[in-house]
Parts: structure tokens; sequence; C-alpha cells
């Protein structure tokens, strides 16, 4: 089980408070995280602040919950029916951030490689975003693209459930033989 590492208490912290924003702040209450008060006025059911917390907290956690909503050996169907809805509602990344990576990671103006490229992608998921694009020799291609700095991302997030996941044990119950930490490992094995 990875470890938290010092560089990542300032997501850990963000991660914090989007929890108490959403109405869970006392999931981390007294621990070294604690970020004070909560909002708990919302009228949204806890399925849908848990689906919009998960949006809010970014891809890793949005990968988490399409993962889980195929487990319903693990969560109510309130929660399965909301987490569905992270399989198509997920924003893409802006379009310069996109043509910024691909002529870093081709080394060169997407000009060079391509006739034309779609600004709006065809499918955008947690990890990555589809766009139409023309090569040089006029063929249509689609190109998927990484979300930029996704791994780092995720490999910090991986650590942050840990920690929460650890943090959670005996604070959350789950149905079976399912441990906060559990989940997170499983969910490791399915990202990776």
């Amino acid at each position: 089980m990875p470890h938290m590492n010092v560089r990542d208490l300032g997501r850990l912290r963000e991660i914090a408070a989007v929890f108490a924003r959403h109405g869970f702040g006392h999931l981390v209450q007294g621990t070294p995280i604690d970020v004070g008060g909560e909002n708990k006025s919302s009228p949204l059911s806890v399925a849908e602040r848990v689906r919009q917390l998960l949006i809010e907290l970014g891809p890793t956690f949005v990968k988490l919950g399409q993962v889980l909503s195929v487990r319903p050996d693990i969560l109510p169907g309130p929660f399965i029916k909301e987490f569905e809805k992270l399989q198509e509602q997920v924003d893409p990344v802006d379009f310069s951030e996109i043509q910024t990576h691909l002529e870093k990671e081709w080394g060169m103006p997407l000009t060079e490689r391509l006739q034309s490229i779609e600004q709006n992608p065809l499918a955008s998921a947690s990890i990555a975003q589809v766009h139409r694009a023309v090569l040089r020799d006029g063929s249509t291609v689609a190109i998927k693209i990484q979300r930029p700095e996704i791994e780092g991302r995720i490999r910090s997030d991986l650590h942050i459930l840990y920690t929460l996941a650890q943090l959670l044990t005996g604070r959350l119950e789950l149905p079976g033989f399912y441990t906060p930490v559990g989940v997170v490992q499983e969910f490791e094995t399915a990202i990776n």
C-alpha cells in the first residue's frame, strides 16, 4: 500500500474542503485534515452529493465512481444510479491545453502532423478524450489523448485515497467483507 507523500498534503486539504462543501466534513472531523464546518443545507440526495463531490475532485475520483457504478455488491441502488451518470458526463479538457499537450508530446506544432483537428471532442472520459483529426495525407483518424498530467495526479490521488480509506475505517460501514482500504486496493488494480 503506497504511502502519502508530503507533496500530497495540499491536495489532501483540498479534498477535505470538498468533502465539507458537499456535506461530508464529519468524515474527516477530528483528523489532521479537519477543515471545520460543513455545508449540510443541500436539497440533493446523499448519492447526488457524492457524485458531485467525485466530479469536483477530478479524474481519479470520477474513475473511482465509474468503477463503483458497476458494483451493486458494494453500493446501494441510488448510488449506482448516480454513479452511472459518470460514465458519460465528463467535462472535456479545454482544447488549448490539449494542443499544448500534443505539441509537447510530438515535439512539433500540430500543423506539421495534421491538416486539421476538431476542437470539440467526440468523447470525453475521466482519463482521456478523443478528437477527430485529418492527417497530412488526408486520412481521417481519431486521436485519443490522455488528460495532461493525469499519471502524476492519479498516483498522488491513489496515495491520498489510501490515507482517506484508513481514516474512514470504522467510520464508514460497507456491506459484506469490504473495507475502505480493500475498495481502494481493488480500484488501484482496475485503474492500472
